[in-house]
């Protein structure tokens, strides 16, 4: 746990511990159990505790609870172990702390395990392909009376030696580079989070298990020809071996397929998130925190102090501002009416709308020159809904406050939070002086205005450090965990790329070797390049389609559920799946002609011992 500092209940008087038990959401609680405690049987009694205390709050509220949960109302005391917050927190709203995301987690496992599984395959195809070179090598120790169990132990002391090389080289490449990967991710990887036994075993299991997925086949396929038709030059690899190599390769694609048409959603979805209207302007917004740091009569002193700056345009006082994970609930119903809800709801100034400049729909906002608007609210369209509000002589009805408001006005629907979720029902009430101070600023020299601003504060209160941030920075840093995932797919995309492409090239360069008397008998007799080329490559177009038939339908399964997870979510239109399958194809003939064309020097060599 991370705190700046702690206080003791006990400080506090006890009505104000027991005022509103039931509808705080401010606190959690955390029982230490005995050893050998049955869990399941805990957490039973436990559901059955709080009632007796929530009956007392409805009881307040004139509602006993049956009549409570009628309305279609519930409030959930639910226990998780303290292990498990971290990662699994979805029941829980405003931790203390930025929770992981384990989807997060599951689908860079994914990934990364798909791209060791392509490195995999590659190196199988390579070991395999590279056979034809050591038959006579094979076949000679065969014949001097070395078994086949022990060429193949040699073979794989052989691989398990290049994967340990690998493996160092990869560690020292990875603690190099962890600054920059750091950067580019947004994450925060220390050298020490490999010290753990998880991590130790992995990289001493990790070269013997690769040493044995990998190398088993290769080794297995080399050592089984016989030696006097190794020595008389006779070594087919057989058409099972070539539909072998084409669907590793066909795997490979299909997975490059998957990631690419995943990295283009994912950054079309935060470029969505980011970029799609909320329902107020979020740019040049500065908000100051923490203004309960000074004193209640000299908050309009200091507002007005602020607003003498020029290039502050308006600021307004709120309980609490968008993209932040505070909020507080009342319950609500319209006067006269059995069916109440609990709504979001938050105190505002009467600059407020003019502030962060969201739309009304009908009636007003609050104003400083009408009077008093504490008796009056403001709703937006989706509290509107729930409440059946109809026309404004309704009258709505506050049960935690028992007191009747006046609806002056209905705004348009706009997100408090995220753009994961719809905008959801919030009723707005006038307050002079909240929390929160927002001030609208003009485009320009950011840093004087903040300046200018601390010096302001500092005038009403020098001891309490001056705090702030720019509203559509904390708007844009709800999708930081999207837009760290298309950071990271987009790099291991790349890395895939990468990998099969060195995989296409020992490939190609195989396919064209057991094909170079072939493809010089064609020459000879007045074949094209682009005639030879264009028979090379006809297979691999073959596996890329395959490829692209297979992917298409798991990158749209996969993408699509990620995308539930949103309330605006960008469509997944055919034409992602085109470029991605345009890119595989053009990686493909790209590799396979450029090492083809390479492989032409070889030609009149390989003639001339016929």
């Amino acid at each position: 746990m991370q705190f700046d500092y702690l206080g003791s209940f006990s400080s506090l008087p006890k009505e104000k511990l027991e005022e509103g038990w039931a509808q705080s959401i401010s606190f959690f609680t955390y029982i230490l159990v005995k050893k050998g405690t049955d869990i399941k049987s805990f957490q039973k009694k436990y559901a059955e505790f709080p009632m007796k205390y929530l009956k007392a709050t409805v009881a307040k509220m004139g509602l006993t609870l049956a009549e409570f949960e009628q309305k279609g109302n519930y409030l959930k005391y639910e226990l998780q172990p303290l292990k498990d917050i971290h990662l699994h927190s979805s029941i829980y709203r405003g931790e203390l702390k930025t929770a992981g995301n384990f989807r997060f987690l599951v689908v860079l496992g994914i990934t990364g395990l798909l791209i060791m599984t392509i490195a995999c395959f590659n190196f199988v195809n390579l070991n395999t392909s590279r056979a034809v070179l050591r038959t006579k090598e094979i076949g000679v120790k065969k014949i001097i009376g070395s078994t086949r169990e022990t060429v193949i132990y040699q073979i794989l002391a052989e691989i398990f030696l290049q994967c340990l090389i690998a493996l160092i080289v990869a560690v020292i490449f990875l603690l190099v580079s962890l600054p920059l990967l750091n950067s580019y991710s947004e994450l925060i990887i220390k050298p020490a989070f490999f010290l753990n036994k998880f991590t130790l075993t992995t990289i001493v299991v990790l070269p013997i298990l690769t040493t044995i997925l990998a190398g088993s086949y290769p080794a297995i396929f080399i050592t089984r020809v016989n030696a006097t038709d190794i020595l008389k030059g006779i070594f087919k690899t057989g058409k099972t071996n070539q539909n072998w190599r084409g669907l590793l390769v066909t795997f490979q694609f299909v997975v490059f397929i998957v990631l690419f048409f995943s990295t283009i959603i994912v950054w079309n979805q935060v470029d969505l998130l980011q970029h799609k209207n909320p329902g107020y302007v979020k740019e040049n917004v500065l908000v100051v925190k923490g203004v309960f740091n000074i004193d209640y009569s000299s908050r309009k002193s200091f507002k007005n102090e602020i607003l003498k700056n020029p290039n502050v345009l308006s600021a307004s006082y709120s309980s609490t501002t968008p993209a932040i994970s505070e909020e507080s609930k009342m319950i609500y119903r319209i006067k006269g009416s059995d069916k109440s809800s609990y709504f979001n709801y938050m105190r505002v100034d009467a600059d407020y709308q003019k502030t962060l400049k969201f739309k009304m729909k009908e009636g007003r906002f609050f104003s400083d020159d009408m009077g008093s608007d504490a008796n009056n609210v403001v709703i937006n369209e989706a509290a509107a809904k729930i409440l059946g509000f109809t026309d404004f002589s309704q009258i709505v009805h506050c049960e935690n406050q028992n007191q009747d408001f006046k609806v002056i006005g209905i705004v348009n629907d706009f997100n408090m939070k995220s753009l994961r979720e719809v905008s959801l029902p919030l009723i707005m009430q006038y307050s002079g002086y909240e929390n929160f101070l927002s001030l609208r600023i003009q485009p320009g020299d950011m840093s004087q205005i903040i300046k200018t601003t601390k010096e302001d504060w500092k005038q009403f209160n020098n001891e309490i450090p001056f705090e702030y941030y720019f509203l559509d920075k904390a708007f844009d840093a709800q999708y930081k965990s999207e837009t760290r995932l298309g950071k990271l797919i987009g790099l291991f995309t790349l890395i895939a790329i990468l990998i099969g492409s060195m995989g296409l090239l020992g490939l190609v360069s195989f396919n064209t070797t057991n094909r170079i008397k072939e493809i010089g008998i064609r020459k000879i007799n007045g074949a094209k390049i682009s005639e030879i080329l264009t028979m090379l490559n006809k297979d691999f177009v073959k596996w890329v389609a395959i490829a692209f038939v297979i992917a298409t339908p798991i990158a749209y399964y996969a993408m699509n559920k990620w995308l539930e997870s949103f309330a605006y979510k960008t469509s997944l239109s055919w034409w992602i799946f085109a470029l991605a399958g345009l890119l595989a194809l053009g990686i493909a003939l790209l590799t396979v002609s450029f090492q083809s064309w390479r492989r032409q020097q070889g030609i009149r060599e390989a003639l001339r011992y016929e």
